[in-house]
């Protein structure tokens, strides 16, 4: 007999369904469509192709532009999954955890993991899983929040002329307090740089939104402005003091033909 659920469970349960909710509307503004458009829309042709596994899928709010062979979404969040499943009933979806996934070894041609990573209490351990499932040759496509050394326009500065953050950076409050935790953000930086260890070659990787942008609010709305300002990140993110420290890391993995050393 399975008991009441305890006060931490339902406070989880009602976090995750109010997560759930706010979800589509958090990602229907000018910088998301930027970043989906120089990112997952590129992808589609290039990567995203054959028998595709959506890692940390949400509510499938990239469904309008993945046309796989076969497309199979996860994510631990139910609540998640029951609006994917109202948006898009003829399409296959797994709760389970992203550390241990239920699949066989070499199943998929490609993984799109986009903002999942990082919320992750060991996302070491899922690149590991995400290496295990993908066929050789195929490929991990990630775009993932992380910990930027640089909070604002001054620590960006002072990153780009002395190679190290100030004293004390800012906070960044979480404007939705529903969003769940970021964990992982500190791996993120070092698993994609490091890719070699989980067995992956590394094709491309730098980062968007660099921190010397803070003043979003004057062009929340323009679509153009912010993929003008992204290629302005591309070419700081080739200067060693701030390479990979903006905020949004973007990564391009393949998986080696030589099976990784344990």
């Amino acid at each position: 007999m399975i008991g009441k659920p305890s006060k931490e469970q339902k406070k989880s349960q009602m976090l995750a369904k109010d997560y759930a909710n706010s979800y589509d509307s958090e990602h229907k503004n000018a910088f998301f469509t930027a970043v989906e458009a120089t990112t997952v829309k590129k992808w589609t042709s290039l990567y995203l192709k054959g028998f595709m596994l959506d890692f940390g899928c949400g509510t499938g709010i990239y469904n309008h532009l993945l046309c796989p062979q076969f497309l199979v979404g996860i994510d631990i969040n139910f609540e998640m999954l029951k609006q994917y499943k109202e948006k898009f009933p003829e399409k296959s979806v797994i709760q389970c955890d992203s550390e241990n996934l239920p699949f066989k070894s070499s199943v998929f041609d490609c993984v799109l993991s986009s903002g999942t990573l990082h919320h992750l209490n060991n996302p070491p351990k899922a690149m590991k899983e995400i290496y295990r499932v993908l066929k050789n040759s195929g490929y991990l496509c990630s775009k993932e929040m992380q910990k930027s050394e640089a909070n604002g326009f001054l620590e960006f500065v002072h990153l780009l002329f002395f190679g190290k953050p100030k004293k004390t950076p800012k906070k960044i409050k979480n404007e939705n307090f529903h969003h769940p935790g970021h964990e992982g953000k500190k791996y993120i930086p070092t698993i994609f740089i490091e890719a070699k260890k989980f067995g992956f070659e590394l094709l491309d990787l730098y980062c968007l939104n660099h921190q010397w942008l803070p003043f979003r609010r004057f062009w929340n709305n323009k679509i153009f402005v912010w993929k003008i300002l992204f290629m302005g990140s591309k070419f700081f993110d080739k200067i060693p003091t701030v390479r990979h420290k903006g905020s949004i890391s973007v990564a391009i993995l393949k998986k080696s033909f030589k099976e990784k050393k344990n």
